[in-house]
């Protein structure tokens, strides 16, 4: 259950370790007894400001998410957050040659996606894509439920297939002035 009983706190304290550390393994028992049973709060406000640097790392106010050494993991969702709001699908990649070249042309900050061979390994595994991400995006954020409203946003058109965004209110996101090249214009 990850219930820590009072007497064992009061001994952990006693024993000379620091009560910052009780705290921290009291937060990743709940943690993880709520991805567990799916027991958290969705309806949190998010107040904190995304900012992204020229070099593409994200932040969340004072946590960075980190998605290691998947790095095309980290070129895709950079390329949704820079286009927060627009709903972009399959067939927007294989039809629009701006969505193609801002996409490919995002290595210059990640180094990945240099071209549209590489483009089109994405495309035919969007869904796959995006479901990776959630977990080195829970893992980077510290509040469990925040980490829901950094997913992405799916709908399905019988028309167009699938389409995915990350839903911010602008006056949260804040760009490095270099990344404003890689939006697309609507």
């Amino acid at each position: 259950s990850g219930y820590i009983c009072k007497n064992c706190q009061e001994r952990f304290v006693d024993r000379g370790n620091d009560e910052s550390i009780l705290n921290q393994i009291k937060g990743t028992l709940t943690i993880i007894r709520n991805r567990i049973t799916d027991n958290y709060d969705l309806s949190l406000n998010l107040t904190e400001t995304i900012s992204v640097d020229k070099y593409g790392q994200i932040s969340v106010g004072r946590n960075k998410i980190y998605f290691g050494n998947a790095k095309t993991l980290a070129h895709i969702y950079l390329f949704y957050l820079i286009n927060h709001n627009l709903k972009i699908g399959h067939n927007d990649f294989l039809e629009k040659k701006e969505i193609q070249d801002k996409f490919t042309s995002l290595y210059k900050v990640t180094g990945e996606y240099k071209n549209k061979f590489h483009m089109i390994g994405y495309i035919d595994s969007m869904s796959t894509y995006h479901s990776r991400s959630k977990k080195y995006i829970q893992n980077s954020l510290t509040i469990e439920g925040l980490s829901e409203k950094f997913l992405y946003k799916s709908k399905k058109n019988k028309e167009q297939g699938h389409h995915y965004w990350l839903e911010f209110d602008s006056s949260q996101v804040e760009l490095d002035p270099s990344l404003q090249q890689y939006r697309i214009k609507v």
